[in-house]
């Protein structure tokens, strides 16, 4: 039980440290940001350089771009994923992933929309060994199907109204960080299935976008940071400048609402594996209510079209969920696995150990919680 006492002082001691004063910080960082943008030779500069994690970009760092909400019909899929993983206490050897999927179409005539949950149970032995149970596994494993599925939805919504765009809006990255510390089997593996199924929607031309709500990357702050060094700053020592500032602190200097940044290109060093066209890019996007990162692969960025297209897409579903993509918000509903979801799962796996004649073992912890009450 919280004793509400004792975390009110804790919150006193530590006040000084959570609410910094970072405006000289923040100046310092526009200020030179403003100077990379007046250096015709900064991109030359650096793209000669041999530090990672720098992007490239087109046009000026200060350029910016109006977006205007789409209003003609077109039609949006979203996807999300959620899990129960394999719990030792339970003396479970599987897990469950359920992958949310929904679809707007919008236009005179043309109003539908459609809900789904899909959930699949997966085994020990199902996939990659004897790393198949693994936290890292099953999170690649939900992902994959988050794109599976959304490239299957895309694919059925394109058959029956090939006439309207359509954009397929994925909550999170596109940029597979998650890969990127892990032992390069693992990576590999699910990196080169992540690809294919890009590949798949780079070949149909269906644009997937990645939305990142209240980003906090540096990207744009590497840049600052380069600048400030002289290109000569260690790996090591980069995140002592400027530590605290982040991309959106700059875009919010010179961004106005409803506009973009330029395009730029990630240079992390998991992107060096994607296939050059898949690449991903990113922008920042400044709606009513917060700035957002909008992530893509370069055959996007290198179609003005259905870029901004894309873009006006996300723009009008913002607006449509008051600060946040209806369709996102909606397949995430579709997704989630709650409590009673999970008292479920393992009611029903305790039901088939029993017609199996095979007693599960549970730990006295696991026992111990189910019989506690407040």
């Amino acid at each position: 039980m919280l004793d509400r006492a004792k975390v009110i002082r804790e919150f006193s001691l530590a006040s000084g440290a959570l609410f910094l004063d970072l405006s000289k910080e923040h100046e310092q960082a526009w200020n030179e940001y403003k100077k990379c943008s007046q250096d015709e030779q900064f991109l030359d500069k650096v793209k000669a350089c041999a530090i990672s994690n720098i992007p490239f970009w087109r046009g000026n760092l200060l350029d910016s771009h109006q977006i205007y909400p789409v209003t003609d019909p077109y039609q949006i899929i979203s996807v999300d994923g959620s899990q129960i993983y394999p719990d030792k206490h339970q003396g479970t050897n599987c897990f469950l992933i359920n992958i949310g999927t929904v679809l707007f179409r919008y236009g005179k005539g043309q109003g539908a929309s459609n809900f789904a949950s899909e959930p699949f149970l997966f085994l020990d032995s199902d996939d990659h060994e004897k790393e198949s149970m693994s936290v890292d596994m099953v999170n690649g494993k939900r992902e994959e199907l988050e794109f599976l599925h959304g490239f299957s939805a895309s694919l059925d919504a394109l058959e029956k109204h090939p006439e309207l765009p359509l954009l397929f809006l994925f909550d999170g990255s596109l940029i597979f960080w998650h890969l990127d510390s892990k032992d390069t089997v693992l990576r590999d593996y699910f990196l080169q299935k992540y690809c294919v199924l890009l590949q798949k929607f780079y070949e149909s031309m269906i644009p997937v976008m990645g939305y990142i709500s209240l980003p906090k990357s540096k990207d744009l702050i590497n840049l600052v940071r380069a600048s400030l060094t002289d290109f000569k700053l260690k790996p090591q020592d980069r995140t002592a400048v400027v530590p605290h500032t982040v991309d959106t602190t700059l875009a919010g200097y010179f961004l106005e609402e409803g506009c973009i940044t330029t395009l730029f290109q990630n240079n992390s060093p998991i992107t060096a594996l994607y296939p050059a066209h898949l690449r991903p890019w990113f922008c920042y996007y400044l709606s009513s209510h917060e700035l957002v990162r909008i992530e893509f692969p370069q055959y996007i960025a290198d179609n003005k079209k259905l870029f901004f297209q894309s873009v006006g897409i996300i723009a009008d579903q913002i607006n449509k969920g008051h600060g946040y993509p209806i369709s996102t918000a909606e397949a995430h509903v579709q997704a989630v696995v709650k409590g009673p979801d999970r008292e479920f799962f393992y009611h029903v796996l305790e039901k088939h150990s029993i017609e199996q004649k095979i007693r599960m073992i549970s730990s006295q912890k696991s026992l111990k919680k189910r019989k506690m009450s407040i």
